[in-house]
């Protein structure tokens, strides 16, 4: 995928270590500009409505505290001007209920965090790519 312009990304995860990771990642590539970063759903939320930049893609770590991964995208779904946001999970584990419902809400799909820290310079790659999947 040759992008016009970066990819505005908000990342929601409550580890702040894996915030750090993340945001290098992302950092580095010039396929994205991160517009915020997040520790819950309810931030996610906050951050859409507040920000003047709407963003492209939600990376949200599915178990979070006061709102989870998949309550925030349906809140966000209510509002027909979310539905453009492409939404993608990230999580330590992928059980068939979240595929299912993550499906049902039109999240663009799942990924697995990385057990090593050089396995998060790929993501941003990754994360294209099922964005290109997309809209195949």
């Amino acid at each position: 995928m040759q992008l016009q312009k970066p990819l505005r990304i908000i990342i929601a995860d409550d580890d702040f270590d894996e915030i750090d990771l993340l945001k290098i990642a992302f950092e580095k590539s010039s396929s994205f500009e991160i517009i915020a970063c997040v520790n819950n759903g309810q931030e996610i939320i906050d951050a859409v409505k507040k920000n003047n930049k709407r963003p492209d893609v939600i990376l949200t770590d599915m178990y979070m505290p006061i709102l989870n991964g998949l309550e925030a995208t349906e809140i966000l779904r209510m509002n027909e001007e979310n539905a453009s946001i492409s939404v993608i999970i990230f999580s330590t584990t992928i059980n068939p209920s979240i595929t299912e419902k993550a499906s049902h809400l039109g999240i663009v799909g799942t990924l697995l965090k990385p057990f090593m820290m050089d396995d998060y310079q790929g993501l941003p790659n990754k994360v294209v790519e099922m964005l290109n999947s997309k809209v195949s």
